[in-house]
């Protein structure tokens, strides 16, 4: 059993390696487009992306896979995103934070899946790391529904604030106001 949860471990952290690289090129595409008072935030994103992307190559090594392989996950990864990118080209920055906020939201449950993969095979080092970076990429997250917001309205709005429990439980959502 052990050995079937380590092959799945291994996919589905070869399909979010995936994901990421892919990610990474979105950001760069937003950095283009958007208003210069953010580009600094997406620059910083972008540099943790590439850190997340250090850290999925590393677990992989660790476990004798080779990170770039075309796993059935990571393929299908692949071509979700490159109907993504597809849109994202063709619109302008309102809609390309509309089509992040949609990728994020996958992003983020994405890891915490592999939160919850790395508890099952027992990989304590993986396991922290990854919840680690779950909370990186729920503020991340944050950080996109409030532009979102903010420039619909003018204003900052009542959020939703993500509460994960303790040991690679899901992330809950909790309705909460919160001053940006």
């Amino acid at each position: 059993m052990k050995n079937i949860q380590s092959s799945y471990f291994i996919d589905k952290s070869t399909a979010r390696l995936h994901f990421e690289l892919n990610g990474l090129q979105l950001h760069q595409l937003i950095v283009t487009k958007c208003p210069e008072e953010y580009k600094g935030r997406f620059e910083k994103i972008i540099k943790r992306q590439q850190l997340h992307i250090d850290l999925l190559e590393a677990v992989l090594h660790r476990y004798g896979a080779n990170p770039y392989a075309l796993t059935p996950s990571a393929k299908a990864t692949d071509l979700e995103f490159h109907g993504t990118m597809k849109v994202s080209k063709v619109n302008g920055f309102r809609q390309l934070m509309d089509t992040l906020f949609s990728v994020e939201l996958v992003g983020t449950a994405n890891w915490e899946f592999l939160v919850l993969l790395a508890d099952k095979v027992g990989d304590k080092d993986a396991h922290g790391k990854f919840s680690k970076v779950l909370m990186e990429k729920i503020e991340h997250l944050r950080f996109i529904q409030q532009y979102i917001l903010k420039d619909l309205t003018g204003k900052i709005t009542p959020r939703i604030a993500f509460r994960p429990k303790t040991r690679a439980s899901a992330a809950k959502p909790v309705a909460a106001i919160r001053p940006h």
